[in-house]
């Protein structure tokens, strides 16, 4: 997955698959694009490229017993 944060508004925007665009509805219209585990294509953009923040993804740990 890959995560965005705009800025302005404070949405955060997440692509979970190569064809999940999604857009804030904000003035600046922060987008994100080709999320997923195995993407080499991630497309992300706005009106103002200040106003976006990346969010890391966390590895997920797996507990064993």
């Amino acid at each position: 997955m890959a995560k965005i944060k705009c800025l302005k508004c404070g949405a955060v925007l997440e692509s979970k698959h190569r064809h999940d665009f999604q857009m804030c509805n904000c003035p600046n219209h922060t987008f994100i694009d080709g999320g997923g585990q195995d993407s080499k294509y991630i497309r992300y953009g706005a009106i103002d490229f200040s106003l976006i923040e990346h969010i890391e993804e966390e590895e997920d740990e797996e507990i064993s017993s």
